[in-house]
């Protein structure tokens, strides 16, 4: 981008910015500054880029122009300042600081759709938005054990010895979800989430000798149950093609609200 009168813009790169109010809690902002050829106008474009706890970028940032007019006076006759006295009309520092406060006020509305807080700030509050995905979405809560959640990926991404079919799911490890219940699970944003349902790697998975992961149904009747790593292909498979309906899992779980694989059907005699 280059200013109207072929100058390159004032530019303030990599600002950091923290916004308490958005999941990732990080964020670059970028400012472009042009003027115009007569000087009496300036336009600002900022970018903010919203950034993971390791600095990598993450959905929910946003592009925002802030565009202000020098306003223009009659002079009076006697008592006033004029550029043939010395005083040109170069934008000011003030002009410059109020377009770029207008431009922040909407990159930060811009941050702010993407997640909120309720008025006690905790976990339940923050509607975090959930990623687009191919796939459904396997979501680690807790991220004081790396190598149990390295386990449970794998558990669940080996093939069935049997049938060898496999979850097609995707694993996000995300700490804007840490301490995510499934009560919370409920207040997320899934907009951009096709998939009707989730399952949470939390405290209780990785304390379970089977790893049996939650399961959350995110609309209709918002049913849980807990699913084992190797019978999460069934689940994903057929919900996801539709030829099956969660109610068929929901109303198979054992006695621990787990659900373990459905029961082979009697031999005939």
């Amino acid at each position: 981008m280059r200013s109207d009168d072929g100058q390159p813009p004032v530019q303030r790169g990599g600002e950091e910015c923290v916004h308490p109010a958005l999941a990732v809690g990080r964020g670059v902002i970028t400012e472009r500054i042009a003027r115009s050829l007569d000087q009496r106008a300036l336009t600002s474009t900022l970018e903010h880029q919203a950034l993971d706890t390791r600095g990598a970028p993450v959905e929910g940032g946003g592009n925002a122009t802030g565009r202000a007019v020098r306003i223009g006076f009659r002079a009076p006759a006697m008592g006033v300042a004029s550029k043939r006295q010395g005083h040109d009309l170069q934008p000011s520092t003030h002009l410059r600081s109020r377009i770029r406060a207008t431009a922040l006020g909407l990159v930060a509305a811009l941050a702010l759709l993407g997640c909120d807080r309720d008025a006690d700030g905790g976990h339940g509050a923050r509607r975090a938005r959930l990623p687009s995905s191919e796939h459904p979405l396997v979501v680690c809560t807790v991220f004081s054990d790396d190598s149990s959640w390295k386990r449970v990926r794998a558990l669940v991404e080996r093939p069935d010895p049997v049938e060898g079919f496999t979850a097609y799911v995707r694993f996000l490890d995300d700490r804007a979800f840490e301490g995510l219940s499934r009560d919370d699970v409920l207040t997320l944003d899934v907009r951009r989430y096709r998939h009707g349902f989730l399952f949470l790697v939390d405290a209780e998975t990785l304390q379970r000798e089977d790893r049996a992961l939650l399961f959350v149904e995110l609309r209709n009747e918002h049913r849980t149950f807990r699913v084992i790593p190797s019978q999460m292909w069934v689940i994903e498979n057929n919900l996801s093609v539709g030829n099956m309906g969660i109610e068929d899992f929901a109303d198979s779980v054992d006695s621990t609200g787990t659900f373990r694989g459905f029961p082979a059907p009697a031999r005939p005699e």
